[in-house]
């Protein structure tokens, strides 16, 4: 799940959340909750789940979807740093090389 849609479905939550019918909002709810591949059922009884546990479920969901989003951005990251380094220590191996042939070719030292 891309960020964009995470704060999307942020955004259904709190306008469901904010909505009046407590039957449309549970049943609402439960739609975001599947949609999101979060529990419907109670952990305890495993009856259907009211409103404050779908709530929490759902949090939980969009929760670990940010936390894999976040590991993917880092893992990505990572490479890209790995990628600069690298080229900075070419850089920097590149810099001594021209000193050091300047030194000794006697054009720098006089």
């Amino acid at each position: 799940m891309t960020n964009k849609e995470l704060e999307k479905k942020k955004r259904d939550l709190r306008e469901i959340q904010t909505g009046d019918d407590k039957k449309q909002r549970t049943e609402r709810l439960q739609n975001l909750a599947k949609a999101l591949g979060a529990n419907i059922k109670m952990q305890s009884s495993g009856l259907e789940a009211n409103e404050a546990e779908l709530t929490y479920n759902i949090h939980y969901a969009l929760q670990t979807a940010a936390m894999v989003n976040m590991s993917k951005t880092a893992a990505r990251n990572f490479w890209i740093a790995l990628v600069a380094s690298a080229i900075a220590f070419l850089s920097m191996v590149a810099a001594w090389v021209a000193v050091l042939v300047m030194a000794y070719s006697g054009i720098w030292i006089r």
